[in-house]
C-alpha cells in the first residue's frame, strides 16, 4: 500500500503562493498560520443532535448510505483507491482511498479475504480526507503521514483543530451495522477489549479531536457480540446485537464534513462481513440479520505480510564493479540481490541478508551487461523479484573530484566521519594525523560507504581527517582537513546537533539501521546510545533539539541486533537486576535537561533501569521514576538539574536510563536542547529511617526554575515484555498521577468528624444525582468522573480521578445505574500486599466518610467485570495512607463483602479501590452501606 507522505514543495509552495509569495523553506502548511487569522475554516458542531429523522435538514453529500462487502482480493487492495475511492479527493493526496489505515496493515492485523475482513489491536479510517488546513499540523514537526495521527483538539495553544475534514454528513441521526462472523476477547485489560467507533479523530486517544473526547462515540466490549449477530449502533440510540438491545448511545458529534474511525485495541480481534453506514431515517438498503452467519478468523491475521515487490534498481558504475541501489518497499527488512549476464533468474548469483537498500557487485567484467534484480523480506516471507535493470561496469574515463560534505562528529575515543558520495569513485582513503598535513598519516584505504568509524583516539587530542576519492584511473586531491577532538564525558552528554538516524537505533524498527550512529555503546558496541522504544515516528531533530511527543527511549541500554538491523532487549522486571545496563551509577549523581518548546498538557518522565513505563518494572520498584514532571509547570529555556544522593540514589554498575511523555503531550511533546547525567563523585550514604521513594533534592537549579520530583508515583501501561514495543500496539494507556502522597478529599458537609455522622445506604447512583462531576454534561453509557487534584464531594461520598490520568478509570454507567472502576486504581497492576502497606499511586477510589473512634461496618456490593478472569481484589485504604482490608473480587456474580473498624480507630475515611492484582479487569460497585455499630 502506498501511505500517505506529503512533505511536498507542490503542496508547500502552492499555499504560500496564495499567501502572495512561492519562495522560502516549508515553515508552514496552513493559510490560517500564514495570514495569522485566528478561527480559520471554523466549524460549527451541533451541541446536541435529535433523534426525530423528520426535523433534521437533508444531507450536503450522497456518499450515504455505503453498503460493504469488503470484496477485495486483500487487506492491501482494500485499503487502495483503486478499490474505493474519496469522492472529492485533494489534489494532493497520494493515496486518496475511501478506506485508510492508520494503524496496524503493515503488521498484519488487519486481514480481508473476499467477503469479510480481520482485525485487532488496529484501526482505519472511513472517509478521511487528506487536510492540511485548519491549524492542527504544526509546521516545526511535519508527520510523515497527514492522515495518522493529526487530529488534536481545538483547544491547543499553539495549533487548535479548526475545521474537520470527512467525506461523511454526520449531522444527521446515522448509524453503522455488521455481522460478526467471529470475535475472541484476548488476555488484558476491559480497555483493550472494545470495539471503538471514532468521529473526527484518526488517533487512539479519544481526546485529540475538535471533539474533544465525545470523538469516542461509543465503545462496546467486544463480549457482548455473539458470532452470527448483527450489530447495530445508533448514533444516537440504541446499540443492539441480534435485534436485542444492550446498551444507548446520547449523542452524535458529528459535522457535515466527518470521517469515522473504527478500533479494535490489543486485547480483541474481531471479524466482520456486511458492513452498512447510513442514515437511520433510511435503512431499506441495511442488510437483513438473517443474512448474518457465523465464519471462521481471515488467516494470517497478526502476521506481518510479505513486502511489496521492489522497482527496477539503479546504478553507479566502476570499474568491474555496480554499486546497486534501490528504494525501500513497504514492510521491507532485508534483501536479496540476484545478478545475471542474462535477463533470467537461472543461474544468477545471489547477495542474500542485506539490511540496507544498497550493495557493491564486484569482480564483474567491463562492458559486460548485468542484468541486476531485487527482492524484498521480512519475518512474514518474501516478495517476487522486481524487474532487471542493466548495468555495465566500465572504465572511468577520469578520476573522480575531490570528496565534498566531509563531517566528523566527536566521542568518546572514537569519531564518525561521513560525506557525499563522489561521482565516478569506486573507493574512498581516510588519512588521520595529529598534525594537519598527509604525509605522515595513517591511511584507510578501500572504504566503499559514505561513512567510517574511528577508534582508540586519545580523549582531548586534536585529529585532522583528510578524504580522497579513487577509481581506476586514479584519486581525487584530498580534501581539506575537518578537526575532531574526542572526549569523554563521566557519565552521558546527549548531542542533538546530529540527525534523528545518527542519533537512534531501534527496537521495533529498520529504520535506523543503515544510518551509522554518532554516540555509540562502546569502542566494541556500534550500537547507538539511544534506542527508540515506542513512537519514533513521534520524535524527531528540529533546529532547537530533540522532539518527544508521546513516545519513549531508552538511554545506555545495550541490546541483541537481529538481521533486519533492529534491536531486542531483556525487559525489566521487579526485583530483578537489569540486562544491558552500561552506565555505572553506584555514585550519586545529577541529571540536567532543558526544554525549549512545550505542550500544554502530558507528563515528561525520567527512569531508571526500566524499559517499561510501569514504574514497578524494575529493580527500584516504583521509586525506578526519577522524574514526572507535569509539562506545563516545565520552565523554557531553563536547565533543570535534579541530584539523586544519598537515599534518593536509584542506580547500579550497570545502569541505565528511559525517557518518555506520555499520550496527553500530543504531537508537541516538549523538545529538549540538552539533556545530561553528571557523576558526584560521592558514594550513597543511606538513610535506613527514610522511604525508599523519598523525593530527590534539586541542586544548582536556577532560581526561576523549579525543580522536579523523583516522588511521584508511577503510571501504568502496557508493559514491555518482549523485544516488541507499544508503539506498534492498540494498547490503551494510562498516564500516572502528579504525586505519591495520599490525595485528600474536600470536606463533606454530610460526614463531620467527633460522631455527627449517621448511618447511611447507597443503594441507587442515579446520574442526576452526580452528573455535576462527570465529564459528560448529559449521561452516557460511560460517564467519566471528571479528573482533579483533589476528591469530588458529593451525597456524602467522595470521588477521586487523577488529574494526570490518560484513561479513564473510574466512571458511572447510568444504565445500570452503578460505578465502574475501569482498571486497577493503583498506577500498577502489581499485586498490593493484604494489609499495612502505604497506598502510593492512587489512580482513583470512592471514599466513604467515617467517625474517627467509632465502630463502623461497611457492606458492598460488587461484581468483577472479567468473569473472574483473575485474582483480582477489593482493597479498603485508610485515611492514614494504609491498606486496611483486602478481599478478592474475581467473580462475575454480585459479590456481598463486609469490612469493620473496631472503636478506637483514626479513620475519618475509607477509601475504596480495585486492584488488579496483575490480572485484567474492573469492578462494578452498585452498592455501599455504612452502618455504626
Amino acid at each position: 500500500m502506498k501511505k500517505l507522505s506529503l512533505i511536498s514543495t507542490t503542496l508547500l509552495g502552492s499555499a504560500l503562493v496564495a499567501c502572495g509569495g512561492g519562495s522560502g523553506s516549508p515553515a508552514k502548511t496552513d493559510l490560517c498560520s500564514e495570514l495569522n487569522v485566528t478561527n480559520c475554516n471554523q466549524v460549527v458542531i451541533p451541541s446536541s443532535t435529535s433523534s426525530s429523522a423528520a426535523s433534521v435538514a437533508p444531507p450536503i453529500n450522497n456518499i450515504l448510505p455505503i453498503t460493504e462487502t469488503f470484496a477485495a482480493a486483500n487487506a492491501t487492495q482494500f485499503f487502495t483507491q483503486g478499490y474505493k475511492s474519496l469522492l472529492n479527493p485533494d489534489t494532493e493526496d497520494l493515496n486518496p482511498a475511501f478506506y485508510y489505515s492508520t494503524s496496524g496493515l503493515d503488521s498484519g492485523r488487519i486481514v480481508s479475504v473476499p467477503g469479510k475482513l480481520t482485525f485487532g489491536n488496529a484501526r482505519f479510517s472511513l472517509g478521511q480526507r487528506l487536510q492540511t488546513t485548519g491549524t492542527h499540523i504544526n509546521p516545526e514537526a511535519l508527520p510523515a503521514d497527514y492522515k495518522t495521527g493529526t487530529t488534536t483538539d481545538g483547544t491547543a495553544a499553539n495549533f487548535p483543530t479548526t475545521t474537520t475534514w470527512g467525506e461523511l454528513d454526520l449531522t444527521n441521526p446515522w448509524k453503522i451495522s455488521f455481522c460478526v462472523q467471529e470475535f475472541e476477547a484476548l488476555p488484558g485489560s476491559d480497555s483493550n477489549q472494545q470495539f471503538m467507533v471514532y468521529v473526527d479523530n484518526n488517533q487512539s486517544n479519544a481526546s485529540f479531536s475538535i471533539h474533544g473526547s465525545k470523538s469516542l462515540a461509543k465503545q462496546l466490549n467486544v463480549t457482548n457480540f455473539a458470532a452470527g449477530k448483527r450489530v447495530e449502533i445508533n448514533f444516537p440510540g440504541d446499540v443492539l446485537v441480534g435485534g436485542a438491545s444492550i446498551d444507548s448511545v446520547l449523542q452524535n458529534p458529528g459535522t457535515t464534513t466527518s470521517f469515522i474511525q473504527l478500533r479494535v485495541p490489543s486485547a480483541a480481534v474481531v471479524t466482520m462481513s456486511e458492513m452498512w453506514v447510513g442514515y437511520q431515517a433510511d435503512v431499506s438498503t441495511e442488510p437483513a440479520a438473517s443474512t448474518c452467519t457465523a465464519g471462521e478468523r481471515v488467516p494470517g491475521w497478526n502476521v506481518a505480510p510479505p513486502p511489496d515487490v521492489p522497482v527496477a534498481p539503479t546504478f553507479e558504475v566502476g570499474s568491474n564493479q555496480l554499486r546497486v541501489n534501490w528504494l525501500a518497499p513497504a514492510r521491507a527488512t532485508s534483501y536479496t540481490v540476484a545478478y545475471n549476464t542474462v535477463d533470467s533468474l537461472e543461474g544468477a548469483t545471489l547477495l542474500a541478508g542485506i539490511t540496507g537498500t544498497s550493495t557493491l557487485i564486484t569482480g564483474l567484467e567491463n562492458g559486460t551487461s548485468y542484468y541486476v534484480f531485487v527482492k524484498a523480506i521480512n519475518a512474514g516471507g518474501e516478495s517476487a523479484f522486481g524487474p532487471s535493470a542493466v548495468g555495465i561496469p566500465e572504465m572511468p574515463a577520469t578520476a573522480p573530484q575531490t570528496p565534498t560534505g566531509l563531517t566528523v562528529y566527536g566521542d568518546n575515543q572514537r569519531a564518525l566521519v561521513t560525506w557525499a558520495a563522489t561521482d565516478g569513485a569506486e573507493s574512498y582513503s581516510l588519512a588521520v594525523n595529529t598534525q594537519n598535513e598527509t604525509t605522515t598519516a595513517t591511511v584507510t584505504d578501500g572504504i566503499t560507504n559514505t561513512n567510517f568509524r574511528l577508534k582508540n583516539l586519545v580523549n582531548n587530542t586534536p585529529y585532522y581527517v583528510f578524504l580522497k576519492a579513487v577509481n581506476a584511473i586514479g584519486s581525487s586531491p584530498y580534501s581539506a582537513a575537518q578537526v575532531v577532538t574526542p572526549s569523554a564525558f563521566d557519565v552521558y552528554q546527549a548531542n542533538f546537533a546530529v540527525t534523528r538516524e545518527q542519533f537512534f537505533d531501534s527496537a521495533t524498527s529498520t529504520a535506523f539501521a543503515a544510518t551509522p550512529a554518532v554516540q555509540t555503546i562502546s569502542l566494541d558496541n556500534d550500537q547507538a546510545v539511544a534506542l527508540a522504544m515506542a513512537g519514533e515516528s513521534r520524535m524527531m531533530m528540529t533546529e532547537n533539539g530533540l522532539r518527544v511527543a508521546n513516545a519513549r527511549f531508552s538511554i545506555g541500554l545495550a541490546g541483541v541486533k537481529q538481521e533486519d538491523g533492529s534491536y531486542t532487549y531483556t525487559a525489566t522486571t521487579a526485583n530483578v537486576a537489569p540486562v544491558g545496563g552500561t552506565f555505572d551509577l553506584t555514585n550519586n549523581y545529577q541529571i540536567c535537561y532543558t526544554v525549549v518548546e512545550k505542550h500544554t498538557a502530558g507528563l515528561f518522565r525520567v527512569y531508571v533501569d526500566n524499559t517499561s513505563t510501569t514504574s514497578g518494572n524494575s529493580i527500584h520498584g516504583t521509586a525506578s521514576r526519577l522524574i514526572n514532571q507535569t509539562i506545563t509547570d516545565i520552565p523554557l529555556n531553563t536547565e533543570q538539574c535534579v541530584d539523586f544522593v544519598d537515599s534518593n540514589h536509584r542506580g547500579t554498575a550497570n545502569s541505565f536510563f528511559l525517557l518518555n511523555t506520555d499520550g496527553a503531550s500530543g504531537e508537541v511533546g516538549v523538545v529538549l536542547s540538552s539533556f545530561k547525567v553528571v557523576d558526584l563523585g560521592t558514594t550513597p550514604v543511606k538513610d535506613t529511617a527514610g522511604s525508599s521513594s523519598s523525593a530527590a533534592t534539586s541542586s544548582s537549579t536556577p532560581a526561576s526554575s523549579s525543580a522536579p520530583s523523583s516522588s511521584e508515583a508511577a503510571s501504568s501501561s502496557t508493559p514491555v515484555t518482549s523485544s516488541s514495543s507499544s508503539s506498534s500496539s492498540e494498547a490503551e494507556s494510562s498516564s500516572a498521577p502528579a504525586s505519591s502522597s495520599i490525595p485528600a478529599s474536600s470536606s463533606s458537609s454530610s460526614a463531620p468528624v467527633g460522631g455527627a455522622d449517621a448511618n447511611f445506604n447507597w443503594a441507587s447512583f442515579e446520574d442526576d444525582a452526580y452528573i455535576s462531576i462527570l465529564v459528560n454534561a448529559v449521561d452516557s453509557g460511560n460517564n467519566p468522573v471528571k479528573r482533579q487534584a483533589t476528591a469530588h464531594s458529593i451525597n456524602g461520598l467522595s470521588f477521586f480521578h487523577n488529574v494526570a490520568e490518560a484513561t479513564t478509570v473510574l466512571r458511572h454507567r447510568g444504565t445500570a445505574p452503578e460505578w465502574n472502576f475501569n482498571g486497577s486504581g493503583w498506577a500498577s497492576g502489581n499485586p498490593v500486599t493484604a494489609v499495612g502497606e502505604v497506598a502510593a499511586e492512587m489512580r482513583a477510589f470512592i471514599g466513604v466518610p467515617v467517625d474517627a473512634g467509632r465502630a463502623v461496618t461497611l457492606t458492598l456490593v460488587h461484581r468483577n467485570s472479567s468473569a473472574g478472569s483473575g485474582p483480582e481484589s477489593i482493597v479498603f485504604v485508610g485515611s492514614d495512607g494504609t491498606i486496611l482490608y483486602k478481599s478478592a473480587a474475581a467473580v462475575n456474580a454480585a459479590t456481598t463483602t463486609t469490612f469493620s473498624l473496631p472503636s478506637g480507630h483514626v479513620q475519618t475515611e475509607v477509601k475504596i479501590l480495585f486492584s488488579r492484582e496483575g490480572g485484567v479487569g474492573g469492578m462494578h460497585l452498585t452498592s455501599i452501606d455504612k452502618t455504626y455499630n
